[in-house]
């Protein structure tokens, strides 16, 4: 059974869009939907109800205005999730400038603190999204696809995919990276983390500073362009229905 996601009229502000076919979430292949909206606990739902809430751990962030922030130095949530070869993952994330020039990880995939094969989404200098394949220790390629965001902002980032061939997309602007890595996934299914890199060494072990507002996953690569006029791609309807429910929380992205 297909199972569609989308939120309730109710909870748009007055003169929002109302949501149409064009704007649903792909369903094919999806895997949760995290909205950041409990405000409290260590729990946080999900919304298609297929995967199951994510933990986040004890002793550090905080719940604030648009989700949960990230503290940058122990936050980290760990998702009822593996990702394999092919994937996709939607977040809306604000990063704060304190962070450093290089912010850290905002979403990782390995198998639990390993040092090889670790898949990274992470974010420099508050503005630029980065993602990329570490294939071990100190392996760390300095010809990563980056998007560029909206500096101290909310910013709606999707990052796939396929096999060796990564992208990285600034939603709400079109700006892309592309990326061919070297080396190979590590056999077998790959915890998914947000906050931090899942290795305890090597290449972007830095945790990341900021806000979480979303997190959605795809255990495919989306198809599709966002900025191509009247042709409603994958990409474009996530972007469209990410913007809806961000305008419920009185946040434009």
């Amino acid at each position: 059974m297909t199972t569609l996601i989308r939120p309730a009229s109710s909870s748009f502000p007055v003169g929002a869009p109302t949501l149409t076919d064009f704007e649903l979430l792909p369903t094919n292949g999806l895997q949760g939907v995290w909205e950041f909206l409990e405000g409290s606990g260590t729990a946080v739902a999900d919304l298609s109800g297929i995967s199951g809430p994510a933990t986040i751990t004890p002793g550090g962030g905080a719940w604030a205005t648009g989700g949960f922030a990230l503290d940058g130095s122990s936050s980290v949530i760990l998702l009822p999730i593996s990702a394999l070869n092919n994937y996709t993952w939607a977040a809306v994330f604000k990063g704060d400038a304190s962070g450093g020039a290089s912010q850290g990880v905002v979403a990782s995939c390995a198998s639990p603190y390993s040092t090889s094969g670790n898949n990274l989404l992470w974010q420099k200098s508050n503005d630029q999204f980065y993602h990329q394949r570490v294939s071990s220790a100190g392996n760390n390629s300095a010809a990563t696809g980056a998007a560029a965001g909206a500096s101290g902002a909310f910013c709606p980032v999707l990052a796939s995919a396929s096999g060796n061939a990564f992208d990285v997309l600034q939603l709400a602007t079109g700006n892309v990276g592309t990326y061919s890595a070297a080396g190979t996934m590590t056999p077998g299914a790959l915890s998914v983390f947000l906050g931090r890199n899942a290795a305890s060494t090597g290449p972007g072990y830095s945790y990341v500073k900021g806000t979480i507002a979303y997190f959605i996953a795809w255990n495919r690569q989306l198809s599709g362009a966002v900025v191509t006029p009247g042709v409603p791609s994958e990409r474009q309807k996530v972007l469209t229905w990410l913007r809806t429910k961000m305008a419920a929380r009185s946040i434009t992205i």
